[in-house]
């Protein structure tokens, strides 16, 4: 596992494109998502941070794009397009909501850790993932998961840029 501390360069941009986002779902009259308490404006932040870090460690730029993000977070240098899922629990599970309406990302990553600390834990494909046997029905709503073990280890890539 890999952990990765974001430079206050990158803390800067994450508070800004989150803020952007956050403001601009509002506006649009999106629901907010609230896990466990935790607010919204707080989600918004370890996600894109851990987009952000994920990002950094393959070598590639994140999305900073306010208005309409993508329906994945990364594309990495093969192609690939990956959805990168954060939870701050040490024993998290990978967790897919629910199946894209724009399609299946190649992958879903996972990421442990909150704004500005992360750790890279693996990767499975979204096929899969997303199968009718991994939806875990015992949880407030239900998500497909799969347990840290199952996930895959991707090497990151040499770095040819850093902010």
């Amino acid at each position: 596992m890999v952990e990765i501390e974001l430079t206050p360069i990158e803390q800067e941009i994450v508070k800004m494109v989150s803020v952007a986002r956050f403001e601009h779902a509002r506006k649009n009259k999106y629901k907010a998502t609230i896990y466990n308490g935790t607010p919204a404006m707080k989600n918004e932040t370890d996600s894109y941070g851990a987009e952000v870090a994920y990002c950094r460690l393959m070598n590639v730029y994140p999305d900073f794009v306010i208005e309409k993000t993508p329906w994945f977070d990364a594309t990495l240098r093969d192609g690939s397009k990956v959805d990168v899922k954060q939870t701050k629990y040490k024993g998290g599970k990978l967790m897919a909501k629910h199946k894209p309406r724009e399609g299946i990302p190649d992958l879903y990553a996972l990421m442990i850790g909150v704004f500005p600390s992360y750790r890279y834990v693996g990767e499975l494909r979204g096929e899969e993932l997303l199968t009718e046997d991994r939806i875990d029905t015992s949880l407030a709503n239900p998500a497909y998961t799969a347990r840290q073990g199952e996930l895959t280890w991707r090497e990151p890539e040499q770095k040819d840029f850093e902010f």
